[in-house]
């Protein structure tokens, strides 16, 4: 919604664009809209302004300060479920017109207008209404007309609205805009123009969280809970385990005291070089969860009395995988992954399992890197590697399913959008596409509007009435 500020070498100005929120909307439209905003945006946008359109006296004064402030471009907001279309509508645009000829807007590039409408027959009404007064504004300030069809209650009404506003307003200038196309383009197309918005939001997961919680939970059934425990645990495995607490002096010239140094140097020692090489060997032959815990406290139990550093280690590595399972569980119900295709469990399976089946193991990467293993331990050479290709090949084909889903409800909005314009009277331009706002980790291809947004995406579908000259 801003301009280049042609002294910044292509930056963007933040100081382009005043809104002014006509009536009740200061209080019904303004606060949802500066609390979607988040993020800096509001700081980005500063200027936020209740203006009457009553008074001419008042409407100068307001079209005077933006002006004096230095902006281009003004935003109308309106409140037509709390005022009516005269308050929200008309009476701006006379106050518009009357300004006009008092040269007040001489300095302004464009106006928008943004309010909702309940119905198909009031969009009819109101493109009557106004293209007329719309075509006579036929230089600069040229008037932008947004009229969001949004058939919600009235709560959810207002949020649609401002939902379209913030949009609208964190969106990235189309890349597009070179060539007339976008969002970008139409915005900035030097001709006024009644516009038929339609939009909605889906929320998304943010990729690579979601997709670390799919893998570790992946991990941690593949390697514990849906492989069977097999049994005895052969002689070369007691013999690692015994050489492994042999190598550490497990047991040997133990400190007396918890809180001494003595005491946290063993207990740092034994979790960065000891505690991962042996969990690795223990989980490779007590895959079932509960044996595998069973053998930890049996070693727990067996030195317990004689190393008080190795019992401390195995209780609280007993306490992290507990509470792993616990943020596992936690992570994935607020990850929203319903939206997945049912297949989506078995494709991860297979990324995952040559993981599996080279390490046998995935406790570290569950324990937030408590289980430290040292980096030339030849048992876990290019682990950390393998387990990041496990994440970005899991967001890759999460990002791919969503790409589907976006694309197919986008096509259902171009739809929508062409039946409407159908169904309406009068002339209206059908749109080539459907607007879509999305992350960089979502777009598709150049035709994507980027707005900074990880959680969500925005389909818009814009009519264009033929204005009567």
């Amino acid at each position: 919604m801003e301009d280049e500020d042609p002294t910044s070498a292509g930056r963007i100005s933040t100081r382009r664009i005043a809104f002014l929120y006509a009536g009740s909307a200061d209080a019904t439209i303004k606060p949802l809209f500066l609390k979607a905003l988040r993020r800096g945006a509001v700081t980005q946008y500063p200027y936020h302004r209740a203006v009457s359109f009553e008074s001419q006296a008042w409407t100068a004064e307001a079209f005077q300060a933006c002006r004096e402030d230095g902006y281009e471009r003004m935003a109308i907001v309106g409140d037509t479920h709390a005022d009516g279309y005269p308050g929200s509508l008309v009476a701006p645009l006379e106050a518009l017109r009357s300004a006009h000829k008092r040269g007040l807007l001489k300095e302004f590039k464009t106006v928008e207008f943004f309010l909702d409408v309940d119905n198909e027959a009031d969009v009819h009404n109101l493109a009557e209404a106004v293209t007329p007064f719309l075509a006579s504004f036929v230089t600069a300030p040229h008037i932008k007309l947004y009229a969001l069809l949004n058939l919600a209650s009235t709560a959810k009404q207002k949020r649609g609205l401002s939902a379209l506003l913030t949009a609208l307003t964190i969106a990235a200038p189309s890349r597009m805009a070179e060539i007339g196309k976008g969002l970008d383009g139409i915005r900035r197309a030097p001709e006024s123009a009644f516009l038929l918005a339609r939009y909605e939001e889906l929320p998304v997961p943010e990729i690579q969280e979601a997709a670390k919680l799919v893998v570790d939970n992946a991990l941690m059934n593949g390697t514990f809970s849906s492989l069977p425990d097999q049994g005895g645990v052969p002689l070369p495995s007691i013999n690692r385990v015994e050489r492994l607490l042999s190598e550490h002096k497990v047991g040997i010239e133990e400190p007396p005291l918890p809180t001494s140094f003595a005491f946290e140097f063993k207990w740092a020692i034994y979790r960065d070089a000891l505690l991962h090489p042996l969990m690795s060997t223990l989980v490779r032959h007590f895959p079932d969860e509960a044996a595998f815990l069973q053998s930890m406290g049996r070693l727990a139990k067996d030195f317990g009395t004689r190393d008080p550093v190795f019992k401390l280690l195995l209780s609280d590595l007993q306490n992290e995988i507990v509470a792993a399972r616990t943020r596992l569980t936690t992570g994935l119900r607020f990850a929203d992954l319903s939206r997945f295709e049912p297949q989506f469990d078995q494709a991860v399976d297979e990324i995952v399992k040559p993981f599996i089946h080279h390490f046998r193991f995935a406790i570290w990467p569950l324990l937030d890197q408590r289980v430290k293993p040292l980096d030339k331990d030849p048992c876990v050479e290019g682990l950390y590697e393998e387990y990041e290709r496990c994440i970005t090949a899991t967001a890759d084909a999460m990002c791919e399913i969503l790409r589907i889903q976006i694309c197919t409800r986008q096509e259902e909005i171009k739809k929508i959008m062409a039946d409407t314009a159908d169904r309406l009277p009068g002339r209206w331009l059908k749109p080539p596409t459907s607007l879509l706002f999305v992350h960089q980790d979502l777009e598709r291809d150049h035709r994507d509007e980027l707005w900074p947004e990880k959680l969500r995406c925005g389909f818009l579908g814009l009519l264009k009435r033929e204005l009567c000259l």
